[in-house]
C-alpha cells in the first residue's frame, strides 16, 4: 500500500473520542453516636436521593424544626415513620452552606443540630442515631432552650446579610425624599446613653443613640439572669415625659440578636427605632420592654437620649 493511500485513510478516519468517566457517588450507612459532649450531627444529603435516620424510640409527634430559608428540600415537610425521619432534598446545598434541623423527641430530649449538607462524592442513605446522653437534655430546661435558641439562630446569618442589605435601599430611598435645601436634611448623630438597671431578673443597659434624619435608634442590651426560663420581647414602648404630660413615639421597629428570646445566662442586644418627638431639655424619654405571654416587663425612666 503506497504512503498517499496510507495517509488518506488516516485522515478520512473519525477522530477517537475521549470519554470521561462519570464521577461516581457513593452512598453511606453509618451509625453517630449522640452524647453529652456531641456539639452538632453532621449529615450529608443530595438531590433526589432519600436519607433516612433511625432513632432508637418512636419519633412520630416529635417536633421537628427545619431551618431551610433559601427552600433546597422544595418546601416539603419531612417524613416521620415509626422509628425513622426520612428527607429528600430537591436540590443540594451549596459547598459551604449547611441546612440546620432541630429534633425534639417525644419525651423532650433536644438533640444537638443536625446539620444538612451536599458533598460530591457521597451521600448518608441510612443514618442510626445512637443516643448515649449521660443527662437528658429537655426542651424546657436551661441547656434543651440553649440548643434550640442559639444554635438555629447562629444558621441564619446568611438571611441577615441580606436583610441588611435591603436595609441599606430603604435608607437610600429616605435619602431620596429630603428636601436637599434644608440644614435638617442630613442630621446624622450618635451619643451615649448609658443607663444601667436590674429588673425581674434582668439586666438592661441602654448604651447609645443614633439618630438618621427623623429617625432614633436605642441600642439596648438584656441579660437574662432566670436560671430557668426564655425572655422573649413581645412590643417596645417609648414616650416622652415632662411638662405634666407623656406623649408617645412611634416605635417602628426592633431588631434582635436573638428574635427567638433570650436563653438563661445568655445576653444579647436588640435596637429600638422610633420616630425622634418633639423635645426640649426639660423632658427626659422614657422606655418599656414588654415580655411575651409574661410578667418579666422592663421599665426605664429618665432617660437622656
Amino acid at each position: 500500500m503506497s504512503t498517499l493511500l496510507i495517509l488518506a485513510l488516516l485522515l478520512s478516519a473519525p477522530p477517537t473520542r475521549t470519554t470521561r468517566p462519570i464521577p461516581r457517588r457513593e452512598f453511606l450507612r453509618r451509625v453517630i453516636q449522640v452524647t453529652d459532649a456531641t456539639r452538632e450531627v453532621p449529615v450529608t444529603v443530595s438531590a433526589g436521593n432519600a436519607t433516612t435516620l433511625a432513632f432508637p424510640q418512636p419519633i412520630n409527634g416529635a417536633r421537628v424544626v427545619l431551618a431551610d430559608a433559601h427552600g433546597y428540600f422544595g418546601g416539603r415537610p419531612v417524613d416521620l415513620n415509626g422509628n425513622f425521619l426520612m428527607l429528600k432534598p430537591a436540590k443540594d446545598i451549596p459547598s459551604g452552606e449547611a441546612v440546620a434541623m432541630q429534633v425534639t423527641l417525644v419525651d423532650g430530649t433536644a438533640l444537638p443540630p443536625i446539620l444538612l449538607s451536599s458533598l460530591k462524592g457521597s451521600t448518608d442513605l441510612f443514618v442510626d442515631i445512637a443516643i448515649a446522653f449521660k443527662t437528658k437534655a429537655s426542651a424546657d430546661s436551661a441547656s434543651g432552650l440553649k440548643t434550640q435558641v442559639g444554635e438555629l439562630q447562629s444558621r441564619l446569618d446568611e438571611c441577615e446579610q441580606s436583610a441588611g442589605d435591603k436595609g441599606a435601599m430603604k435608607v437610600a430611598e429616605l435619602v431620596l425624599r429630603q428636601d436637599f435645601a434644608k440644614p435638617a436634611a442630613f442630621v446624622v448623630e450618635k451619643h451615649s446613653a448609658r443607663e444601667l438597671d436590674k429588673q425581674s431578673h434582668l439586666l438592661v443597659e441602654t448604651r447609645d443613640v443614633y439618630r438618621l434624619f427623623d429617625t432614633s435608634y436605642l441600642v439596648v442590651s438584656l441579660e437574662n439572669r432566670d436560671p430557668d426560663k426564655l425572655w422573649v420581647l413581645e412590643r417596645a414602648e417609648v414616650s416622652v415625659v415632662g411638662g405634666g404630660s407623656t406623649v408617645g413615639a412611634r416605635v417602628l421597629d426592633v431588631a434582635q440578636e436573638m428574635s427567638q428570646g433570650i436563653p438563661p445566662g445568655e445576653e444579647a442586644k436588640l435596637v429600638v427605632a422610633f420616630k425622634t418627638p418633639e423635645q426640649t431639655s426639660k423632658h427626659s424619654f422614657e422606655l418599656k420592654l414588654f415580655e411575651k405571654a409574661g410578667n418579666r416587663h422592663i421599665t426605664l425612666s429618665d432617660l437622656n437620649l
